[in-house]
């Protein structure tokens, strides 16, 4: 029997010690957790580990399986008789968490510990090098003599049917891209910054009449970016100045409340039902915070129409209408 060097004895327990803390740590329930306001932030905005914290948690079970395989291979390494046999099996799962660490930026701690694992598990599969290659390929039978040419063509059969599908993949991906481009969605479509044309109600009999408290020629923006945010804002531009802009009246202060209306927020389109959902996080009417405002649209040339239909307490159902018209240059 071969010397078993002492350095392998001490990688295999800080090995053990790190999987357990990890392993425990995920069975817990301490691993994979994010704050609850992460989940109404828009994708593109969260960091590499938020994304990857995020994903994870999704399934406690998941979590607890990666958390038991990660006990027992530390488990395992506690023994030279299952050392190997621990280190075959968390090699392939250090591989993938060293990989999610480093290309995820999980952060510096993470990167260092996932590394030593990974080198550890090397190292004392390294030591086993020569019957690990007797176990999976001197020893291993190869197709029989009289069946070989079959089994190759079964082989390359295989190869050449992957080939073909990955061309085909490649070439339906390029159509569709190419189609994309020449005719963006409607996503793509919103963002950019628009100007309010008219903002009113549709009355029953058709006839559309502007809301009042912005009067008939209303000034706003409504504004959609790329990374999933959004802000709109109406206003009357007649609202008269305030006579002492240091003491306003109560009745000042109501009136360009009444004159005013903003909010804040992410948003998301789902094209195929024609509606666009605001999520204020911020605003001039605190009732509308962590809401969702949900809208019809309508895009017809540079015009983008929103409209929705209400019933307000103690009235008639009716649909409102809002007329944007994108800002020339503001296309993404």
């Amino acid at each position: 029997m071969k010397p078993y060097p002492k350095y392998l004895d001490w990688l295999r327990y800080l090995s053990a010690w790190l999987l357990f803390t990890y392993g425990i740590s995920k069975l817990a329930g301490v691993q994979f957790t994010h704050a609850p306001d992460m989940a109404q932030r828009p994708v593109g905005s969260l960091s590499g580990y938020q994304l990857t914290w995020y994903y994870y948690s999704y399934s406690h079970v998941y979590g607890s399986i990666l958390g038991l395989v990660q006990v027992a291979g530390g488990a395992m390494l506690l023994f030279r008789k299952t050392a190997t046999l621990g280190a075959a099996m968390m090699l392939p799962v250090m591989t993938n968490i060293l990989m999610v660490n480093l290309f995820f930026f999980i952060g510096w701690g993470a990167q260092f510990t996932s590394a030593f694992i990974f080198a550890s598990m090397l190292a004392l599969l390294w030591h086993d090098r020569t019957a690990l290659a007797g176990l999976f390929w001197r020893d291993q039978n190869a197709e029989p003599t009289n069946s070989r040419r079959f089994h190759r063509s079964v082989a390359a059969l295989i190869v050449l049917v992957v080939a073909g599908e990955m061309a085909f993949g490649f070439a339906q991906r390029g159509a569709n891209a190419g189609a994309a481009h020449a005719e963006p969605g409607a996503r793509e479509r919103l963002i950019g910054t628009w100007k309010v044309v008219s903002a009113g109600t549709i009355r029953p009999d058709g006839k559309f009449e502007p809301f009042p408290e912005y009067g008939p020629n209303p000034i706003g923006y409504l504004m959609y970016d790329t990374t999933g945010h959004m802000c709109v804002s109406l206003a009357n531009p007649n609202d008269p100045h305030w006579a002492n802009p240091e003491k306003p009246t109560d009745a000042e202060r109501l009136r360009s409340y009444d004159a005013f209306f903003a909010y804040c927020g992410t948003y998301e389109v789902r094209e195929k039902e024609s509606r666009v959902i605001h999520r204020p996080e911020m605003g001039s009417w605190p009732h509308y915070i962590g809401t969702d405002q949900s809208r019809n649209f309508r895009l017809e040339g540079d015009r983008l129409i929103l409209s929705e239909e209400e019933t307000p307490p103690g009235g008639e159902r009716s649909r409102y209408q809002v007329t944007w018209e994108r800002v020339k240059g503001s296309k993404p």
